[in-house]
């Protein structure tokens, strides 16, 4: 996608997210549409870090 900044034209990578559609249907500024549901990603485990001595979880 092209997009256009302070006049400078750059190229705009966008990551594609699979989605489903659902039953559910919703309306916006008077126009209906379908709804999506997307994938629920697993959460990464998490990691003990410590800052100035102060463990916590990242």
């Amino acid at each position: 996608m092209e997009l256009i900044y302070r006049g400078t034209a750059y190229q705009a990578a966008i990551a594609g997210i699979e989605a489903t559609e659902t039953t559910q249907t919703g309306t916006f500024l008077g126009r209906s549409y379908k709804m999506k549901q997307t994938p629920v990603a697993q959460r990464q485990s998490t990691h003990q870090l410590t800052y100035r001595g102060v463990r916590y979880s990242g």
